[in-house]
């Protein structure tokens, strides 16, 4: 099938530049116009001067001092390397550098230009500073062109002079003022110092210290804590032996994180365990000799005394070791709780002579602390002082940071892209856009390009295609395609026994009729009885005569079904058609008479085909495609958008017919690719495309050029 050659077509960039070649041509010769100007202005050839000073990250050293000023971070040293490169470009540099160079005849400043204009000229544009990556070392150069390349590198040279000569001034300017002024600082700064250190001294005899500084604590501070702590520490302990001598007083038991409690101490003593040991075998050996012997027997009584004596004995004994346990430990409670009493009474005395101390003591230290920081601040502005005093002593007889390592050069060689290399470019350029926006245009066209684009939104493959008609080549090879659209009406017919098929359009215009009449041509030519049925309220087909009673005058009763066919002449064949009447302005009624006309035209014809209102304007398409339940989608390519085929396919889904079809209408021959062309050469001629060929495309096309433009000339003469 020639399907295939439309996959893709709308994105391929020589169809694209061959539908809009007159946009491409236009881009590139807007382009081309574009660039002239550019490439005329930039292309020229320009010379270079350069001159290259270093940046030291120290003061180099002298003949006088060797002592060194160095810089301490990279940042620093980075932060200065800016400082000098924007000093170059100073107005002050430059303007003593020109007038350097006038004294020597030598004036490169443009005669429209003030010399105000051209210095802010020479900062702005025409000269550059530029660090050289991991060296110290800085490039000053300027651009100019071939009127001022002799002299270049002399204003280079002249910049560079005045701006060393400038630094040099200001690294040592206003030293011996700068050094009184700090010297009297100095002096000041000491003698504040030493008042504060003779007040710090006094407080510190005071406090009893020797060091101050912002780590050190106030020890009173420490002192106090420590007090309170143990005053706290002091008052639980205190309660804690309260509680425990009330609960043995009361219970007269020994708490257990204290020791055993008085029955186990008791139980523990040797002496009460060996005195119970004997009591025990006493009775046991008066238990056994009492054994038979009558209660009134004498030894019985003597025994039963001796036992109650022993037994009794034993408990005194007992009850003495737990009136001496008591009293021991009510004694020991007794001077712990005094103990912890006494001791908390002396904590209470002791922070309280803390708590009205505290206020002097901390008031004398912070007093002492401020004077210590105020010290160590005006120390370290001393030092500072000290460093710089050093520093201006030194770097009056030091070299400085800056000196020139390469003087500038006369411009000899020129530098620059160039006008050729930039108008080809710009060619390049015009040429790419002219490929690229057609392209553009084609991506962005938002219609159906191809069959293939309807199959992929519809999700279906097309039951048939036609191809736009635009010559005679293109009429010809039409009737294959109905041909073959035909014989799918037939399959169709023959395997689902269906003999109503339905045609509706996307919208208006969208070559549904034409489809149905040459397809009913088609199927008139083979020998089937074919009816045209037209349905289509909202834009009915002019050529059916109104003279004979349609569709809509028998659905509103005003027409017998039997008078409705009659016959049309479509180019060499009568076909029997019904028209849509005169009653088609309140649109479709009575679908009980529409279905029992379309059951007794089944009777009488093979087929049936309905030229339905377009899916998406006609109100009465979705009545009729319910009713019919075959219906063909027709898409008319290069004019439906893909957004209005989704529409149409969402609503022919919520419809749910029984069968939908595709039918790609005026599919336009891409003569730039694939292989139409060369399917219609051969199924016209009945042979290969090369031997009906006699040169090749592109031959062809130059030909065809020529004898435009010799018919052009002709005409002109």
């Amino acid at each position: 099938m020639a399907i295939e050659e439309q996959k893709g077509i709308g994105i391929k960039p020589l169809l694209s530049l061959r539908r809009h070649f007159r946009v491409s041509v236009i881009v590139f010769i807007v382009t081309v116009l574009a660039g002239i100007p550019v490439a005329w202005i930039k292309g020229e050839s320009k010379y270079t001067s350069e001159a290259v000073f270093q940046v030291s990250p120290r003061y180099m050293k002298t003949l006088e001092s060797d002592k060194e000023v160095e810089l301490q971070s990279n940042q620093q040293y980075r932060e200065m390397v800016n400082h000098y490169s924007k000093s170059v470009l100073r107005y002050d540099v430059l303007k003593k550098g020109i007038d350097n160079l006038k004294g020597k005849g030598i004036d490169l400043k443009p005669k429209a230009l003030t010399q105000r204009e051209y210095i802010e000229l020479l900062q702005t544009k025409l000269l550059y500073v530029k660090p050289i990556l991991d060296t110290y070392m800085v490039r000053v150069g300027m651009e100019g062109v071939n009127k001022d390349r002799p002299y270049l590198h002399e204003q280079i040279n002249a910049i560079m002079a005045s701006f060393l000569e400038i630094s040099q001034v200001e690294q040592i300017y206003g030293s011996g003022t700068r050094l009184n002024i700090l010297q009297d600082t100095e002096k000041k700064l000491l003698d504040e110092v030493a008042t504060m250190e003779r007040e710090r001294f006094v407080l510190a005899e005071k406090l009893g210290l020797t060091t101050f500084n912002e780590r050190f604590q106030n020890p009173y501070d420490a002192l106090y804590t420590e007090v309170r702590e143990k005053y706290s520490k002091a008052s639980l302990e205190r309660a804690q032996a309260e509680s425990v001598y009330k609960t043995f007083i009361t219970k007269k038991e020994i708490p257990i994180e204290i020791g055993p409690s008085m029955l186990q101490m008791r139980l523990a003593d040797l002496g009460l365990n060996t005195l119970r040991a004997e009591v025990t075998r006493r009775v046991e050996a008066l238990t056994q000799a009492m054994s038979g012997l009558s209660d009134k027997h004498p030894a019985r009584i003597a025994a039963l005394a001796e036992i109650k004596d022993a037994q009794g004995n034993l408990k005194r004994q007992e009850e003495a070791f737990d009136q001496d346990a008591f009293n021991n430990f009510k004694l020991r409670f007794e001077a712990v709780l005094n103990q912890k009493t006494l001791f908390l009474e002396e904590s209470y005395k002791k922070l309280q002579q803390l708590e009205s101390q505290s206020a002097d003591v901390s008031r004398a230290f912070n007093q002492a602390m401020k004077l210590t920081k105020e010290i160590e601040d005006r120390e370290e502005r001393i030092k500072k002082i000290k460093d710089r005093l050093g520093y201006i002593e030194s770097e009056s007889v030091a070299l400085g940071f800056v000196r020139l390592v390469t003087p500038a050069l006369p411009a000899d060689i020129p530098t620059g892209i160039g006008r050729t290399k930039i108008m080809i470019g710009i060619i390049l350029a015009a040429f790419m856009l002219a490929m690229i926006v057609p392209l553009g245009i084609d991506m962005l066209d938002p219609r159906i390009r191809s069959v293939n684009e309807a199959e992929r939104l519809m999700g279906m493959r097309a039951a048939g295609w036609q191809i736009l008609r635009e010559d005679l080549p293109t009429q010809l090879f039409s009737s294959y395609q109905i041909r073959r659209f035909t014989s799918s009406l037939i399959r169709n017919r023959a395997r689902h026994n269906r003999k109503t098929f339905a045609f509706t359009a996307v919208k208006a215009g969208g070559g549904t009729t034409t489809t149905i009449l040459d397809s009913a041509r088609e199927l008139q030519k083979l020998g089937a009885r074919v009816l045209v049925v037209e349905a289509n309220t909202f834009a009915p087909f002019a050529d059916f005569s109104d003279l004979h009673p349609g569709l809509t005058d028998y659905l509103s009763m005003g027409a017998r079904l039997e008078d409705l066919p009659h016959a049309y002449k479509y180019q060499d064949t009568n076909l029997n058609v019904v028209g849509i009447g005169g009653s088609r302005a309140s649109g479709l009624q009575r679908l009980d008479l529409f279905k029992q006309a379309q059951r007794i035209w089944e009777e009488q014809f093979d087929y049936l085909l309905y030229d339905l209102p377009p899916i998406l304007l006609g109100a009465d398409s979705e009545m009729l495609v319910e009713a019919l339940g075959q219906v063909f989608l027709v898409v008319e390519a290069d004019s439906v958008l893909r957004g209005e085929v989704i529409r149409a396919k969402n609503l022919l889904q919520k419809i749910d017919p029984d069968a939908v079809g595709l039918f790609v209408n005026s599919v336009s021959l891409f003569r730039g690719g694939g292989y139409m062309k060369d399917l219609i050469i051969e199924s016209l001629t009945r042979e290969k495309v090369g031997k009906f060929k006699t040169s090749a495309d592109w031959k062809l096309e130059w030909q065809k050029l020529h004898a435009r433009w010799s018919n052009w000339r002709t005409k002109r003469k």
